[in-house]
């Protein structure tokens, strides 16, 4: 179809149109394009401070748990005995802490330096009950196996893994002797809550045993021995074990 030559033909007022718009285009798209990059720069800045905030937030939260951490672990110093104890060590043995680490199942605790790890010598991975033993520490000599015959100033402490799924009420084929039907009793230390079941009926002596919530499995502290004319560990015992429980945390 062919156009009007009146709208087709150029005229003073065409062609100063054009040379308008010939100049104020560009400055239209460098308008367009400062708008345009301001826009997506605030938004890049937008999410680099949500993702510092978040990561912030993780350090704040991994400073305050390593604070109540450590004020926990320093009530736990203010009870150790000074001097020398009943069972022959001083507060000074108590106060010298190695550390323990299983990276496969990513959790640390310290532990006084009387105790000697057999962890590398013992000549058995699973306990009587098939749970798998992860460490013993014991105060004894290092022998070949794991004597059942406590000497009243041993203290032994063994760490084992129940791979059934954790529960309350799967705790309770732990019980001791009269406890039956009687779930733990829940424990915190520092940051942590652990279920807890002493002595039971008898004369014997028996281990205090806690058990900790790990990814769904059973993690057991059994600490055995230190019993003297009682059925339960000796206080130094106790002392140890709300020292070592304190101390316990998962790797980052």
């Amino acid at each position: 179809m062919k156009l009007p030559n009146k709208l087709t033909q150029i005229t003073k007022l065409s062609k100063t149109l054009a040379l308008f718009l010939f100049i104020l285009l560009p400055f239209i798209g460098f308008a367009a394009g400062v708008k345009y990059a301001s826009f997506f720069s605030s938004i890049r800045e937008s999410k680099l401070i949500n993702d510092e905030t978040k990561d912030c937030q993780k350090i704040i939260s991994k400073v305050i748990k390593r604070e109540e951490v450590a004020k926990s672990e320093t009530n736990v110093n203010e009870t150790v005995p000074t001097g020398s104890t009943n069972s022959g060590y001083t507060s000074a043995d108590l106060r010298k802490l190695l550390n323990y680490e299983n990276k496969e199942y990513e959790f640390e605790f310290q532990y006084p330096s009387i105790f000697i790890n057999k962890e590398t010598i013992r000549d058995k991975l699973e306990d009587y009950t098939g749970n798998k033993i992860l460490v013993d520490l014991t105060t004894q000599n290092v022998g070949n196996k794991i004597s059942a015959d406590f000497n009243p100033v041993d203290i032994k402490l063994r760490v084992s893994l129940d791979s059934s799924a954790f529960s309350l009420d799967y705790l309770e084929k732990y019980e001791p002797t009269g406890y039956e039907g009687i779930r733990p009793e829940a424990k915190v230390f520092g940051v942590n809550t652990f279920h807890y079941y002493g002595a039971g009926g008898g004369g014997v002596c028996y281990p205090d045993q806690y058990f900790y919530n790990l990814n769904g499995k059973v993690l057991i502290f059994n600490f055995a021995g230190g019993c003297y004319m009682d059925k339960t560990p000796s206080e130094i015992t106790k002392t140890i074990e709300k020292q070592m429980l304190t101390s316990f945390s998962l790797l980052d």
